[in-house]
């Protein structure tokens, strides 16, 4: 039971790891839209430039509904801040979604709403 317990402490201790290196990193998710054609856009700030990132949308049931940008990000614009693209016309219906930045060392989250006239 003693190496139970211990174990478990060890777990909760590298989480804490985790997240306070993903805070002091300041990997975020600065702004999401769909554009009038369709295509779901993203700019975000990432802190690790040479690794490969999976940028998803999921609806709330966490089916995903769009693939956003998959490899090593290359557009750093000026301010530091990376422009993503979906390749296709996404068309989202109105609803919340949630979009999920995820690397190797990361993984960032954002809720956002499609709203439409």
């Amino acid at each position: 039971m003693l190496g139970i317990i211990e174990s478990k402490r060890n777990i909760k201790k590298e989480i804490q790891r985790i997240d306070e290196a993903d805070t002091n990193n300041r990997n975020k998710i600065k702004k999401i839209w769909e554009n009038s054609s369709g295509v779901l856009n993203v700019t975000a700030n990432l802190i690790d430039t040479n690794i490969a990132v999976k940028i998803n949308a999921y609806n709330m049931l966490g089916k995903k509904v769009a693939e956003v940008f998959s490899g090593i990000p290359s557009n750093k614009n000026g301010d530091g801040e990376y422009h993503f693209t979906s390749d296709t016309a996404t068309n989202l219906p109105k609803g919340v979604y949630v979009l999920v930045i995820q690397s190797s060392r990361f993984r960032i989250a954002e809720k956002f709403i499609i709203t439409k006239n």
